[in-house]
């Protein structure tokens, strides 16, 4: 048996990363350190693009010199692995062993709500209690002034 070690380059991966380097680069050369001027429009988008090609440029060449990782190891041929057994299926229990049910719950029926305005059969008269302040001159319920 022969094993594959072609090693996988990927130089799409390398010039997107190097495009997302190059407009990190134009951003924190022109709007965090002012390294370049504003001189005219022309003359900024000239600069960034050449920023991010020059990303570009070293994405794609770091994606060729880098130092490859490990190959993943190939999986075996299909002839070599044993076919694996179908799962076995448990016997239905028998009903002697059958778990019982739970209780049904029923809830217990609600009582009737008590009325809210209770109604009134008789009329009570209150009577005026005895130690009542009342102001001078006031009369009593005969008519008569009270006494002092």
């Amino acid at each position: 048996m022969t094993t594959d070690t072609r090693i996988n380059r990927h130089p799409v991966r390398g010039a997107l990363f190097g495009f997302m380097l190059g407009i990190s680069a134009a951003y924190f050369l022109y709007f965090q350190f002012a390294v370049f001027g504003f001189d005219t429009v022309g003359a900024v988008i000239t600069r960034f693009v050449i920023i991010i090609l020059v990303g570009v440029v070293v994405g794609v060449v770091w994606a060729y010199i880098a130092p490859p990782r490990r190959a993943k190891e190939l999986a075996p041929p299909a002839s070599v692995m044993a076919p694996e057994a179908p799962p076995a299926f448990a016997p239905e229990p028998s009903p002697a062993f059958a778990p019982e049910p739970p209780p049904v719950f029923e809830p217990e029926p609600e009582p009737e709500p008590a009325p809210l305005v209770e109604e009134v059969t008789e009329t009570v008269e209150a009577e005026e209690p005895e130690n009542v302040w009342k102001p001078d001159g006031a009369e009593d319920e005969a008519g008569e002034p009270e006494e002092a």
